[in-house]
């Protein structure tokens, strides 16, 4: 899949170890890393599990294109859909077998 990035800030917290380090400690740094790996070698989102460790999760009360993996504990990656249009089924919801594409929008813990 494709990733992009909602402002340089977090593109480079993704992509520079030291800087995740940093700011989300050790462990979350590494599975950070391991999640955007996972996407970019994705050929779509379907191929990104819902179960652990990935669980990959679609967000309740904010827009319905937006979806989140664990990193860890409670820090997640939060994306949306990237590509235009985007890929619906008939049945409703996003059709993940057809989400070539992902902006990166948030990296923490939304919970709080």
């Amino acid at each position: 899949m494709n990733v992009y990035y909602n402002s340089e800030g977090l593109k480079r917290l993704c992509d520079d170890l030291k800087e995740a380090r940093r700011k989300l400690g050790d462990q979350a740094a590494k599975k950070l890393q391991l999640r955007i790996n996972e996407l970019i070698n994705a050929p779509n989102l379907s191929q990104i599990p819902h179960t652990p460790p990935p669980r990959l999760h679609q967000l309740e009360g904010r827009a319905e294109l937006t979806f989140a993996v664990d990193l860890h504990r409670s820090l997640r990656l939060v994306f949306t859909v990237g590509d235009k249009p985007v890929p619906y089924r008939d049945s409703g919801g996003v059709d993940k077998a057809r989400v070539y594409s992902v902006i990166i929008t948030f990296v923490g813990d939304y919970h709080e």
